[in-house]
């Protein structure tokens, strides 16, 4: 970690905890949150073609949420398949995606008559993309692993409507530094595992991999969400995500997404 990320990370925490409250949101309970949707993607790697390509994609979602009075853990997870075509329709591209987040925040104050709650943290983001460029004889697996530590902070707004009861939630992470892991130039494999005298797979990746910050790597992601709280205690969460990256390693890479899903988050 470069020393303008870990002076901003310090700053942020110390932040946060200057503006702690004795009288946080009084809202507690768990959920494990299960469902499906869509996610229109668009990618660039410059390492493997000079094209755009745009995919169109089903997802699975699931999550754990644990909420308390002064805090909040979440687990989120995201899976994504499908195609991707480029303009000049010139092969398809097989578009997997594997999205995973843990973030814990605290709560830091409340607006509005205490209907607008606002929580800050830190968060560990896990990312993993997969091209497969069928129209390629060799090297054909674009491979992309990018594990973050990022300060995060979320938003959350309770309504009434037709005397049902809402939340609408915004929620936000950046990465300040990430060990990032792509293939070598040319090459469907990476790096560390080039060397064949060497036998432990986690050696083998912890040498193809490098730590890096805003000077090579961006990512920021966002989340809204519309919770209905169901009679039986359970909700529906139909929420709207928008992810972008770009890493500047020797070829730069860069993808981007859209994802609307709606969830069941059955409380226990």
């Amino acid at each position: 970690m470069n020393k303008c990320s870990l002076c901003t990370l310090l700053i942020f925490l110390a932040y946060l905890s200057s503006y702690a409250q004795e009288k946080p949101d009084k809202k507690s309970g768990n959920y494990f949150n299960l469902g499906g949707g869509y996610t229109m993607s668009k990618f660039l790697d410059n390492s493997f073609s000079t094209l755009k390509y745009t995919a169109n994609s089903a997802s699975a979602v699931a999550g754990l949420d644990f909420n308390r009075p002064v805090h909040y853990h979440r687990v989120d997870v995201r899976f994504d398949y499908g195609e991707a075509k480029n303009r000049v329709n010139y092969g398809v591209v097989d578009n997997i995606r594997f999205e995973g987040n843990y973030a814990y925040a605290r709560h830091i104050r409340n607006f509005g008559n205490d209907r607008i709650r606002w929580f800050g943290g830190v968060s560990v983001n896990a990312l993993w993309q997969l091209w497969i460029f069928n129209n390629f004889q060799n090297n054909a697996y674009d491979n992309s692993i990018y594990v973050s530590a990022s300060p995060n902070t979320s938003l959350a707004y309770d309504f009434r409507l037709f005397r049902r009861d809402f939340t609408v939630g915004f929620a936000a992470f950046l990465p300040l530094v990430t060990f990032a892991v792509r293939p070598s130039y040319g090459a469907s494999s990476f790096s560390g595992f080039l060397d064949r005298e060497k036998n432990k797979l986690v050696s083998k990746i912890l040498d193809s991999g490098h730590i890096t910050s805003f000077n090579r790597f961006f990512r920021y992601s966002n989340t809204f969400s519309l919770d209905y709280a169901l009679r039986n205690g359970n909700r529906l969460r139909l929420s709207y995500a928008w992810n972008i990256v770009h890493y500047n390693e020797p070829r730069s890479v860069a993808a981007a997404s859209h994802n609307i899903s709606i969830a069941t988050m059955f409380n226990f």
